[in-house]
């Protein structure tokens, strides 16, 4: 945990499939408090030399279920957030240079499965989705989030996906845009992996 002359990054969590691996602290004289210190990216942590509990051994447990979706019922501050990060980095094909970087410490780095690295991860975040207003407004700030993130998508993935690419107009209606993107990843031979932060906002 945060202290004044040294940052260490945990996770409460425990399990018995689970390691802590600790690597060096980095001097943070006026670093945060844990009560606001937010770290939710693996690469965060390899950045920042801190403390990361070791989960990684799920995902190939969650990769035998065969599921074609998966919904995680925690309590809140039970590391949904950093573990649907941690995923999506796993698979996300523009970490294929530096998957050994980011996973050659973990568990899933040293074990890694046929999957990995081999999807154009969409990340979808409604995390400041208002609800407590009018149906109209709820309607206009959902479609306005994901037309975001959509768009964000669409660019990071601009040379996977070719001569497929289309830039989209996020004034459109946010689910012509998501089966624009759809389109563009069947036609242009990619696999997607979708990963939503906060869908119960």
């Amino acid at each position: 945990l945060d202290r004044n002359e040294e940052t260490e990054h945990r996770v409460e969590e425990t399990s018995s499939t689970t390691t802590v691996l600790p690597q060096k602290r980095v001097n943070k004289p006026n670093a945060p408090s844990p009560k606001t210190l937010e770290i939710v990216s693996v690469g965060s942590f390899v950045a920042l030399s801190g403390y990361y509990l070791d989960k990684t051994a799920f995902i190939s447990k969650i990769e035998d279920l065969n599921a074609p979706a998966i919904l995680s019922l925690r309590p809140r501050r039970f590391g949904k957030t950093l573990f649907l990060s941690t995923l999506s980095s796993y698979y996300d094909i523009k970490n294929r240079e530096r998957f050994e970087r980011l996973f050659g410490n973990l568990y899933i780095g040293k074990n890694p499965t046929k999957l990995a690295s081999s999807f154009l991860v969409l990340e979808l975040n409604f995390a400041g989705l208002r609800t407590n207003e009018t149906y109209e407004n709820f309607n206009a700030n959902f479609h306005a989030i994901l037309n975001t993130d959509i768009s964000k998508f669409m660019y990071r993935y601009k040379k996977e996906l070719g001569n497929h690419f289309e830039v989209i107009d996020i004034k459109d209606d946010a689910l012509v845009n998501f089966k624009k993107l759809l389109d563009m990843v069947e036609l242009s031979d990619n696999k997607l992996y979708v990963c939503i932060d906060e869908y119960d906002a």
